[in-house]
């Protein structure tokens, strides 16, 4: 069959077949290359595709295409420019990118990867009358095409996940799959001065660092999978996570790499901008799966965010960062929350009655892990961890158990208002009561709780003003064998 000469500039809607001279509606093949027997796209939809490989922006990468175009001729299609000239807008947009966003990438092959993984198929040429003569097309691995390698050699960039620390950042790759599903890799932290900061015996990865990286992975797909702006305002409604198989967060040599499937459950948009978004992300670790984390996200603009937290204040709120003198101490000892460091430690004075606890929270505002940066409000991973510690200490005071041998094993999480940082918080936990007992504090039976044990769930709110902030269910297990049956110790009163 003779080569069907290239065509160049045709508009997206409305693109004519040569050899057949029909029109064919809008896809994301736009023209035809003659000698290549694959339908492409131009040159700055060919680098979207490709650059979402790299965890570059799109946003970024606009930019840079548009800057680069303002200063050199742009390469407007594939199929009519040089090697060489397609090499030079490629290596000119990667320094845009670097110099002015600070992203890192090597953009190089965007044309021969598109090319690869939009090559048509036998069936595909069966359905088109003019090229199916003498049309032969390589047999391409198919596994290898919609698994990509995730990387887990640097992190990614500080900004696509919030973060200012460096030593804060998980996550390590990110890939965009189809419409609603991603793959996102991370490296879990070896020494930590929070998140290893742990009495586990055995040794044990952090179930939060485990859901922190999940949390980072849901940020990068907000800018690189759903386009969303830089400055747009992430707020959490609800999340769920649950540790799949505890004992694979055991301590092993060389196994830090989290793999992240991730999907969109549901979305919703406003004036075609993403409103909010329900992700679902199974974490493997070692080729075991360790948890399923489910997150619902609120999106909102700059202004909207303004708009929305001044509706529970009436003065603009503090920032973090003007706070420090105010910082408590707490004197708490950090073994019956499972802690060595007294800077991990988020409880003040708590108080038992029965099989509940009330304490006030100390708000850890110059602690570089729990506020990387300035926040206005108390941030959602931060009261996540005050309530695994009232968690442990409640089980510790009630049954006795060690927080060196119980592990955060399910969460779920409800937030309700923002947490003030100018206003006392106060942490109240209590066993779920069981269907047909007693729901009032302290009136439940030891036998009631004997049969269910420390792995009954814990509920805890947090309150401030009167108003409950966040309602939380956590479920606690332990990490010894479970052949071991471990004594019931009743500190009832």
């Amino acid at each position: 069959m003779k080569p069907v000469p290239p065509v160049t500039n045709r508009p997206m809607d409305a693109v004519r077949h040569v050899s057949s001279g029909r029109t064919a509606a809008r896809t994301d093949i736009a023209s035809w290359t003659g000698f290549e027997g694959v339908l492409i796209p131009s040159a700055e939809q060919m680098m979207r595709t490709y650059a979402i490989r790299f965890a570059v922006p799109g946003y970024a990468l606009d930019q840079a295409m548009s800057e680069v175009s303002r200063r050199q001729p742009p390469v407007t299609s594939i199929a009519g420019a040089t090697s060489a000239a397609v090499a030079a807008w490629a290596a000119a947009v990667e320094q845009e990118l670097e110099q002015a966003y600070g992203v890192v990438c090597d953009l190089s092959g965007f044309r021969e990867a598109w090319i690869e993984l939009h090559r048509p198929n036998q069936a595909w040429l069966h359905n088109v009358p003019p090229f199916q003569e003498d049309t032969t097309l390589p047999t391409l691995n198919q596994a290898e095409l919609t698994t990509p390698t995730l990387a887990f050699d640097r992190t990614i960039s500080r900004g696509l996940v919030h973060r200012v620390g460096l030593e804060e950042v998980f996550l390590t790759d990110f890939k965009s799959l189809s419409e609603d599903r991603f793959l996102a890799a991370a490296r879990l932290p070896r020494t930590h001065l929070y998140y290893n900061d742990h009495l586990n015996q055995p040794k044990t990865h952090d179930p939060l660092v485990v859901f922190e990286s999940v949390r980072q992975s849901l940020l990068c797909a907000t800018h690189m999978h759903h386009d969303v702006p830089a400055d747009t305002k992430a707020i959490t409604a609800q999340c769920r996570l649950e540790i799949t198989d505890p004992d694979a967060l055991r301590f092993q040599d060389g196994v830090y790499d989290l793999e992240l499937a991730g999907s969109v459950v549901t979305s919703k948009s406003r004036q075609d901008v993403l409103s909010r978004v329900v992700h679902q992300v199974e974490v493997f670790l070692g080729g075991r799966q360790v948890a399923i984390v489910t997150v619902d996200t609120a999106l909102r603009s700059p202004d909207a965010y303004q708009a929305l937290r001044m509706k529970e204040r009436r003065t603009p709120p503090p920032q973090s960062d003007e706070l420090f003198a105010r910082e408590m101490v707490s004197t708490l000892p950090s073994a019956l929350v499972g802690r060595s460091r007294s800077d991990n430690v988020l409880l003040l004075d708590p108080l038992f009655a029965g099989r509940s606890l009330v304490a006030r929270m100390r708000i850890p505002v110059s602690h570089t892990s729990m506020f990387d940066h300035r926040q206005d409000h108390l941030p959602g991973p931060v009261m996540v961890e005050a309530a695994r510690q009232a968690g442990l200490l409640l089980v510790g005071e009630v049954f006795g158990r060690s927080p060196a041998k119980t592990l955060l094993a399910e969460l779920d999480v409800d937030y309700e208002r923002f947490a003030e940082l100018d206003e006392e918080i106060t942490v109240h936990a209590s066993f779920e009561p069981e269907l047909g007992t007693p729901q009032a504090p302290g009136s439940e039976s030891a036998s009631a709780y004997r049969s269910s044990g420390y792995e009954r769930p814990i509920l805890i709110d947090f309150r401030q003003s009167d108003c409950v902030l966040a309602a939380m269910k956590i479920r606690l297990v332990a990490t010894e064998s479970r052949n071991t049956v471990t004594p019931v110790v009743d500190h009832a009163i």
